[in-house]
């Protein structure tokens, strides 16, 4: 560290009697010593001469591009990949569920007679789930509170999803099971979302 070190001049004297040692006080110079790089950080010091005939030193500019570090950056995850596995595995479910209550005589047949074949679980579960993920999407992007606006869209959605189950002639059974399908498949989708959604507060706005 280089400390305050006067710097005087001779000024010779008028009167004969020879030189005398004297602050030199008329002259202002600026002089920057900059010392290597130390520990990673550049250490450079302003020394400025003052007219007292002082030298004065400032505070040790620290300028590292090792340790200067910006401001952490939002990260932004997306709801697509963690939504679009929930979906899959909600169809998965579903399916599989059907075929356990089919095996054990319930018949999923309306007015008509026509059954829904198994097949139609895994397309139907898969389709609404994808949708539902891109409601979330949407959210993230544009809601002030996602979270809190998703879930309660899912939640009206759900239930409105149950029109058709009560409506389509379904006997009690088969629309007992459609409901509970239906239930089971928001409980997979539906939390995983929702967990997304809720790290926006920490991390910024999701990407879709």
């Amino acid at each position: 560290m280089l400390g305050a070190v006067p710097v005087t001049g001779l000024i010779p004297a008028t009167n004969g009697a020879g030189s005398i040692r004297q602050p030199a006080t008329t002259e202002f110079l600026e002089l920057i010593l900059s010392v290597g790089v130390e520990s990673g950080a550049a250490h450079s010091w302003e020394v400025k001469r003052v007219a007292s005939g002082g030298l004065a030193e400032t505070e040790p500019d620290m300028m590292t591009a090792a340790t200067a570090r910006p401001a952490p950056l939002l990260q932004r995850r997306s709801v697509w990949p963690h939504g679009a596995a929930a979906a899959v595995g909600a169809s998965i479910a579903t399916t599989a569920l059907a075929a356990i209550a089919s095996a054990a005589g319930v018949s999923f047949a309306d007015t008509t007679g026509e059954s829904i074949a198994l097949p139609g679980f895994t397309v139907l579960t898969l389709v609404f789930a994808l949708v539902g993920v891109g409601i979330a999407a949407v959210m993230a992007r544009k809601a002030q509170r996602p979270r809190r606006t998703f879930v309660r869209t899912a939640v009206a959605l759900t239930a409105l999803s149950f029109v058709p189950d009560l409506t389509f002639g379904f006997d009690a059974g088969s629309a007992a099971t459609l409901i509970a399908l239906h239930l089971v498949a928001a409980a997979i989708v539906v939390p995983v979302l929702a967990g997304r959604l809720a790290r926006t507060g920490q991390t910024g706005r999701l990407r879709a």
